[in-house]
């Protein structure tokens, strides 16, 4: 074999072998996507897609009680505000990097199932039985009269609403920061647990029963 048929082997056999690596790298790199897909399908998924559909009612009543003047609870609520609203982006961000869709197909807690303690349990039963698959949601009746309330009427139903919406949000909370596949999301439910008990805490003088 001359030298130049040999260097011409020898690229042509490095090229199969890179092209060889890249596809195996490429296939363990989708399997790798594939697993974690699975492992976060059980609890991670569901809990960032029930929890978005959550926030996003959480924005509308903080967002209506956030524009009002003199009220008690306007910094409260663009604090929320705020905070829920970067929450969404990561749910977002880690949703579209594990390929799953936004939002639930249908609001159900069945996901919580597995692992849930007798209060969770009771929370998913509740969940079936609202008619909506979630409790604690605020319906457009109660969410129109907080629009149209001012001063200490809108200060009353802000905590009212917003009392009902967090004590419902503490299941799922609760769960994922335990059951969660993967760290990150487990270290922001426990995160988001502990901040929406503190808010509970300050929310409950104008509305102390739950």
């Amino acid at each position: 074999m001359s030298k130049s048929s040999w260097l011409a082997a020898l690229v042509l056999g490095c090229t199969l072998a890179a092209g060889v690596g890249w596809m195996a790298a490429h296939q363990h790199y989708r399997a790798m996507q594939q697993a974690q897909k699975q492992a976060t399908a059980a609890v991670d998924i569901p809990f960032l897609q029930h929890m978005t559909v959550h926030h996003s009612q959480a924005l509308t009543l903080s967002e209506a009680m956030g524009s009002k003047q003199n009220t008690q609870w306007s910094a409260l609520a663009r604090q929320i505000e705020v905070s829920q609203r970067l929450q969404m982006g990561m749910f977002k961000a880690w949703l579209q990097s594990w390929q799953a869709e936004p939002l639930p197909r249908q609001l159900n807690m069945d996901w919580m199932t597995p692992h849930a303690t007798e209060d969770q349990l009771m929370f998913i039963n509740q969940c079936k039985a609202s008619g909506t698959g979630m409790t604690g949601l605020a319906s457009m009746d109660q969410i129109n009269h907080l629009l149209g309330a001012q001063g200490a009427e809108a200060d009353a139903l802000f905590a009212q609403l917003m009392r009902a919406h967090h004590l419902s949000a503490i299941p799922m909370l609760e769960y994922a920061a335990q059951w969660a596949h993967t760290a990150e999301v487990r270290e922001l439910a426990a995160s988001m647990l502990a901040e929406q008990r503190q808010e509970l805490t300050v929310l409950k003088p104008l509305n102390p029963q739950p």
